[in-house]
């Protein structure tokens, strides 16, 4: 009865009033139809950009960590083929061969023990007092090999003869004189890519390269190393020069990645599942600690590039994240980039409220 009668008294009003609500009702219609579109479609369009403004991020710094890398490959190939080098290690070698069977003890602490210069700083020692023909030669190639690793930013330089002796370093630490075959750094990275580089043959394009781990000599800090092997114009081995990396350069290029708002972040991973760089969020060192095992890390360690609009952080949080690679001698990374779904959608959250 109530219904009828409501619908009968709605029917009964005059064309004059009926037809005004009945175009009001279906402007209100249109219009939320229209608006709910234009929503979807901005909704649509916003998370499209956001896709492609961090898998842009992502290659950006491909592209960056790239050309770090062509820069070291260069150094070595120049360094293994420069007369300085090759001289270097020839006349190391003849100075070593002087000090009979004791080179290490003898050598370490005369440019160790006894250098004047504090631990860290050892480099600055151009040459001991003793009157030896190493410190001769010590006082000759120091300065040039230590400006060069300066200018480039390496943490270390090492001439190696073919039987393994570390010859000569810039910076004097343990691994300094000491024996890559049998001596007590036998299982290195350093070691490692001496017997790699020291199979090399004349000319080759190859190098050896050992990924960023924890260096035991230089106290556990994270080090790579890259190296390639010495021959004279009559193609005779001299030995092998190699490079200690530090991994500083690549943190400071990822932890200043713009544009990563304050839940963002963005990472080096391993094939080991740890990180490669300092997390943008973490206080505490993440670098070879924490261990990342999620889909994007993933993805990216499988060679692939990509956005997940939807995923979780190694920590649990609710985020987005774009993943890309980068493959270097023989070792890979994952670069990842993820920040909260929160931030992310706050400006889309913002433009619905708006248009509401």
């Amino acid at each position: 009865m109530g219904i009828r009668s409501a619908l009968a008294k709605i029917w009964d009003i005059r064309l004059s009033k009926k037809l005004p609500l009945v175009i009001s009702l279906s402007a209100l219609f249109a219009g939320g139809v229209v608006g709910f579109l234009a929503l979807q479609s901005s909704q649509e369009r916003a998370m499209e950009n956001i896709k492609q403004n961090y898998s842009t991020l992502v290659e950006e710094h491909e592209e960056q960590l790239t050309d770090i890398l062509e820069g070291i490959q260069q150094d070595i190939n120049f360094m293994s083929v420069s007369p300085l080098t090759q001289d270097a290690l020839k006349d190391f070698s003849n100075a070593w061969n002087k000090f009979g069977s004791n080179q290490t003890a003898t050598l370490q602490t005369l440019y160790i023990d006894r250098n004047p210069h504090p631990i860290g700083k050892k480099e600055e020692l151009d040459a001991a007092d003793d009157g030896s023909y190493y410190s001769q030669l010590h006082a000759k190639y120091h300065p040039a090999i230590r400006t060069f690793l300066q200018q480039r930013k390496y943490y270390d330089v090492f001439l190696i003869n073919p039987e393994g002796d570390v010859i000569y370093t810039v910076f004097k630490e343990l691994d300094f004189a000491t024996n890559l075959k049998q001596g007590q750094w036998k299982d290195t990275d350093l070691a490692k890519v001496f017997n790699d580089a020291i199979n090399l043959p004349p000319g080759s394009e190859k190098l050896a390269y050992a990924d960023f781990r924890k260096y035991a000599p230089s106290k556990d800090v994270p080090a790579g190393f890259i190296a390639k092997p010495v021959y004279d114009d009559n193609q005779q081995l001299l030995g092998v020069i190699a490079f200690q990396m530090p991994i500083q350069t690549f943190n400071d290029i990822l932890t200043s990645a713009p544009g990563l708002g304050k839940t963002g972040d963005f990472f080096l991973i391993g094939q080991d599942k740890l990180l490669r760089s300092q997390s943008r969020l973490s206080q505490d060192n993440t670098i070879l600690v924490r261990e990342d095992k999620t889909p994007q890390v993933e993805k990216a360690l499988a060679g692939e590039r990509g956005f997940l609009e939807t995923a979780i952080s190694s920590d649990g949080r609710a985020i987005s994240a774009a993943y890309g690679f980068l493959d270097f001698h023989g070792v890979r990374w994952g670069l990842v980039t993820e920040i909260e779904e929160k931030e992310i959608y706050a400006p889309i959250v913002q433009m619905r409220n708006e248009m509401l």
